[in-house]
């Protein structure tokens, strides 16, 4: 089954209220093998929705509002250890195609 609308608007909001960079968005679509959240089958969406959803709590980031400042800096923040988590994710990734975990 293919990802619903709702799925890519529900992604995307939860994403810009992180304040996800698009580096770091891009490295964990590219964990489901995708470059589009429209790749996404509807079972991937479901997975990068709750991770966004666990992201957003452990930042704090509720239904209720946030006042501009702290937005702002939470955003800042967040790219700023973008490229770290992405480099992670990468030499992660990486190693588990040299121990021959994944096949292409």
């Amino acid at each position: 089954m293919t990802v619903t609308k709702g799925q890519i608007k529900a992604i995307h909001t939860i994403k810009s209220k992180i304040g996800l960079c698009d580096e770091y968005y891009r490295c964990m679509l590219s964990q489901y093998g995708v470059e589009s959240s429209k790749d996404l089958t509807f079972e991937q969406a479901e997975g990068l929705w709750a991770t966004l959803q666990q992201m957003a709590k452990e930042a704090g980031i509720g239904k209720r509002k946030i006042a501009k400042g702290s937005n702002r800096w939470r955003r800042k923040k967040r790219c700023q250890s973008c490229a770290n988590e992405c480099n992670r994710m990468t030499r992660r990734l990486l190693a588990g195609w040299q121990r021959g975990a994944f096949h292409v």
